[in-house]
């Protein structure tokens, strides 16, 4: 058995928490059956619901977040680092481990929701309801452990502090997936899903969006275990990933016309324009995440140049940053939309001259002496810069700044692109000069 998953159960499931989970839950059934005896199938099968989504969701996201950062906490995180276990072993021993008590006292409720679901839809999609609940909790721990080990791969004294913020967004995850899943459960499922040319029932839409969601965050879990076992990744799976999320939101809005209108597109807009330009902006939004989320470390933007420097590719491969990595992928669909809409095209190249200004003022901040809150600068830094000081310029002077603070949609490619390119042209040179400033620092005069 996997050593981890064997301590947590031996922390986990001592033997009054085996007979206490039981009873108590036995007890809240009980009462459930009493407030409505009439149909007390269905109203056990509700109960059961509710019961695996709070306990599943909002404890057992808890104890998976828990499961890293508790560690640091306790300073036990660089021991386990050092033992044998490799990083799927760890992730799916803290993964399955630390919640394994919320899975024993869910159980009861599971099997009512089975027998209750049974009833009223019959076994298959009963069968089916349970699996998809299973799947809303898991998602819900992985991503508690996903942004657990994202939070001490920036920074193990910054992730010993964020502990609520994680708990919040893992909760956030996994509400987003109980609220249709529990819609299909009281009500059944709606018509049919279109994604491109495709026609699905929106039961199996639904299984294999959540199948694959699930899959990609447990993906993502093992990949950040092996970054904090001194592992290197290659970005390979994670342009898998941003080429995944792409094609997915593309088809919606290929099938969709709706979708498109909402998102600004003239309703004459072609199909592939308004797929080309929905990935678009999807990549571009994993570019911005990644840029926040991951973290910039001079020595490693030291190491990535020594080796573009030295041809030594398979370090550079490793080394490059994960949201550069989609810019390649973002300029493809630009040229598709500039090729069949220029309107947007040209939108799309102006905010793409734009996240060059925005990534170059992260990447400057991070250069400076305090890195731990360089982030958080940054953030407000573009959020005066998109918001409050063209408010402030509009309102003063009637005067709009658009293409010069914020992306255009109604200027030439001239116009629209040159004042933000010529921002990131300064912020990077100012990068540089930092940088040059940093290698004096270390080197010597």
């Amino acid at each position: 058995m996997n050593p981890e998953f064997q301590r947590y159960m031996w922390l986990e499931l001592t033997a009054h928490r085996l007979l206490a989970a039981p009873a108590l839950i036995s007890a809240f059934f009980c009462l459930v059956y009493l407030l409505n005896p009439n149909d007390a199938s269905w109203s056990l099968a509700i109960a059961g619901y509710w019961l695996t989504i709070g306990l599943g969701v909002l404890w057992g996201a808890r104890n998976a977040s828990e499961a890293v950062i508790g560690e640091v906490r306790a300073g036990t995180w660089d021991q386990q680092r050092l033992s044998s276990l490799g990083p799927w072993a760890m992730t799916w021993g803290k993964l399955f481990g630390a919640p394994v008590l919320v899975w024993y006292s869910c159980l009861p409720a599971l099997a009512l929701i089975l027998f209750g679901a049974t009833l009223r839809w019959g076994f298959i999609d009963a069968v089916g309801h349970v699996l998809l609940l299973i799947a809303v909790v898991v998602f819900a721990h992985a991503m508690g452990l996903l942004l657990s080990l994202q939070r001490t791969e920036q920074s193990t004294v910054s992730a010993s502090r964020s502990m609520v913020g994680v708990h919040l967004l893992g909760l956030s995850a996994g509400a987003l997936l109980a609220g249709p899943a529990y819609s299909a459960f009281v009500d059944g499922w709606g018509g049919p899903v279109h994604w491109f040319a495709l026609s699905i029932s929106q039961q199996w839409f639904t299984y294999l969006s959540t199948a694959s969601l699930v899959l990609w965050t447990v993906i993502g879990c093992y990949r950040l275990m092996r970054t904090e076992l001194q592992l290197r990744n290659a970005p390979w799976v994670w342009i898998t990933f941003v080429v995944y999320c792409m094609t997915y939101a593309a088809g919606l809005a290929w099938a969709n016309k709706a979708i498109a209108m909402q998102i600004g597109l003239d309703a004459a807009l072609s199909q592939i324009a308004a797929a080309a330009l929905t990935a678009y902006f999807v990549a571009m939004a994993l570019a911005v995440m990644m840029l926040f989320v991951e973290a910039k470390d001079p020595v490693e933007f030291r190491r990535l140049l020594g080796a573009f420097q030295q041809l030594r590719w398979q370090v550079v491969v490793q080394s490059i940053p994960r949201w550069l990595c989609v810019l390649p992928i973002a300029i493809l669909m630009m040229w598709v939309v500039l090729s069949l809409d220029r309107v947007h095209g040209i939108f799309c190249a102006s905010t793409m001259a734009f996240f060059a200004r925005d990534a170059g003022i992260v990447v400057l901040l991070n250069m400076g002496a305090n890195r731990r809150r360089a982030d958080g600068a940054a953030m407000l830094y573009l959020l005066v810069l998109y918001g409050l000081l063209p408010t402030m310029i509009y309102s003063a002077g009637g005067v709009s700044v658009d293409a010069w603070l914020f992306p255009s949609v109604n200027k030439g490619a001239l116009l629209a692109v040159a004042p933000a390119m010529v921002q990131a042209v300064l912020v990077w040179a100012l990068v540089a000069k930092r940088w040059r400033a940093l290698g004096r620092t270390v080197i010597g005069p």
